[in-house]
C-alpha cells in the first residue's frame, strides 16, 4: 500500500482515475446477481420464506446488493481507505450497472439505499443503471409450476 498512498498524494484525480480504468474495465457491466432467498419452500401452493436467521438474511441481502462487496480492487484491506473510495466512486460515475433480479420495486429501492463506503448511497453516484424486471404472472405461473397446479 505505500505505492498506492505515494500515487494518491502525488497525482493529480484525471490521472489517479487513467490509472484505475486501466486496473477495472468500466465498460463491462456489472450485473448485480439475483437476490434469492435462502429457505424457499412451497406450502399450500405458495411459496414460503424461512424466518430462522432473519438478522443474517438481511445483512447477506445487503452485502449481495453492495456490487463492490466481493471484489478485491475495492477492498479498503487491500486499496487502502481513500484509493478504495475514489476507485469506487469512479466505477459508479463510468460503469453501467444492469440490476436483474427483482419481481418488485422495493427491491430496486433497496438497491439504491445500498451504502457503498460508510455515509455514500449507491443512489448518489451511480449515472447508467438498468433494471430488469420481472412480471407478477410470470413469477405466479412458475409458482403454480413449482406446486404441481395446472398438471394433467
Amino acid at each position: 500500500m505505500p505505492l498506492l498512498s505515494e500515487i494518491h498524494a502525488s497525482l493529480p484525480l484525471e490521472v489517479r482515475e487513467s490509472i484505475y480504468e486501466h486496473v477495472f474495465d468500466i465498460s463491462e457491466p456489472i450485473v448485480i446477481p439475483r437476490m434469492e432467498h435462502p429457505k424457499v419452500k412451497i406450502v399450500n401452493g405458495r411459496l414460503q420464506y424461512g424466518s430462522a436467521g432473519a438478522c443474517e438474511h438481511a445483512k447477506a441481502m445487503r452485502e449481495e446488493l453492495n456490487p463492490f462487496m466481493q471484489n478485491y480492487c475495492f477492498s479498503v484491506a487491500v486499496m487502502g481507505s481513500p484509493v478504495s473510495t475514489e476507485f469506487q466512486n469512479l466505477v459508479l460515475r463510468k460503469t453501467p450497472f444492469y440490476f436483474r433480479g427483482s419481481r418488485t420495486s422495493p427491491n430496486v429501492r433497496q438497491l439504491l439505499n445500498t451504502e457503498i463506503p460508510p455515509g455514500v448511497y449507491f443512489r448518489d453516484l451511480v449515472r447508467h443503471l438498468r433494471v430488469y424486471l420481472r412480471s407478477n404472472a410470470a413469477f405466479h405461473e412458475a409458482e403454480d409450476i413449482a406446486a404441481g397446479v395446472g398438471r394433467a
